[in-house]
C-alpha cells in the first residue's frame, strides 16, 4: 500500500512537472499578441468551402482588422478558416496564434496559415490557454470538441472563475436544439435566467462583430486584460 501511494504521487509529479512549462510558455506567448484577444472554436472536419468556413474566414478578418487578435486550435477547418482570416497584409503585425497538441497532427494537420504555433501535449493546457487569456467568444458549429469547449466556458463564467464576456454562437439553425435543451433546463430551474443570458446566438456577421469589438474595446475588457495578462 505504501509502495502504491509513493508511486501515485511521483506519477502526480511527474504530471505537474510536465504540464507546467507548456503552460507558462504558452501564457508568455500569448502575453506577446497584441490584445485584445478573442478566441474561435468549431468543427475541425468542415471543409475550407463550406458556408461556416467563409463567414468564420470574414468575422476573423474584420476582427484583425479592428486589432483584435485571434486564437485558435490550428487544425483544419473553422480553425484554418480562422487563422487565415487573420492574416493580414504582409509586414502588419501578426494576430494570430495556433494552439495545437502533439499526436494529434496526423487527424488534425496544422493548417497552411498557422506563422505562430502553442504545441502542448495535453488537451487540458490547450484549453486553458485558448479560455483563460481571451476577451470573448465566437463558437461555429463543431462535435463534441466544440461542445466540450463551450460547455467548459459557460461553467467558468457560472462559477465566477472567468468574468461574463460574450459568447457568440453562430447559426441558428445548428444550435437549435442545444437552446432549446438550455430553455428546458432553465423551466426545470437547473440553469438560473441569467445565466442562459450569457449566450448569444445569430446569424448576422455584422452583428457577431459589433458585439465583440464593443466589449473588446469597453472599461469592462480592460479591467480583465489588465488582470488576466502581464
Amino acid at each position: 500500500m505504501f509502495f502504491e501511494r509513493v508511486k501515485t504521487i511521483l506519477w502526480l509529479l511527474w504530471g505537474y512537472l510536465r504540464i507546467m512549462p507548456q503552460l507558462v510558455v504558452g501564457t508568455w506567448k500569448i502575453s506577446r499578441l497584441p490584445h485584445p484577444t478573442i478566441t474561435i472554436f468549431g468543427g475541425g472536419r468542415l471543409s475550407m468551402n463550406s458556408p461556416y468556413a467563409r463567414v468564420t474566414r470574414d468575422v476573423a478578418r474584420r476582427l484583425a482588422q479592428l486589432k483584435i487578435s485571434i486564437l485558435t486550435g490550428g487544425g483544419p477547418g473553422i480553425m484554418e478558416a480562422a487563422n487565415c482570416g487573420a492574416v493580414l497584409r504582409p509586414g502588419e503585425t501578426d494576430r494570430t496564434i495556433a494552439i495545437s497538441v502533439r499526436g494529434v497532427r496526423t487527424a488534425e494537420p496544422i493548417n497552411a496559415c498557422v506563422s505562430s504555433l502553442i504545441l502542448t501535449d495535453f488537451f487540458s493546457v490547450r484549453k486553458h490557454l485558448l479560455i483563460h487569456y481571451s476577451h470573448a467568444f465566437v463558437i461555429f458549429p463543431g462535435g463534441f470538441g466544440t461542445i466540450d469547449e463551450l460547455g467548459e466556458i459557460l461553467t467558468l463564467m457560472q462559477t465566477k472563475k472567468l468574468p461574463v464576456m460574450p459568447v457568440v454562437l453562430f447559426g441558428s439553425g445548428y444550435w437549435r436544439d442545444a437552446i432549446l435543451w438550455v430553455d428546458i433546463a432553465v423551466s426545470e430551474g437547473l440553469i438560473p435566467p441569467e445565466h442562459a443570458g450569457y449566450i448569444t446566438v445569430t446569424d448576422d456577421v455584422e452583428e457577431v462583430v459589433r458585439i465583440v469589438s464593443t466589449y473588446c474595446y469597453s472599461p469592462a475588457c480592460a479591467r480583465w486584460r489588465h488582470r488576466g495578462m502581464p
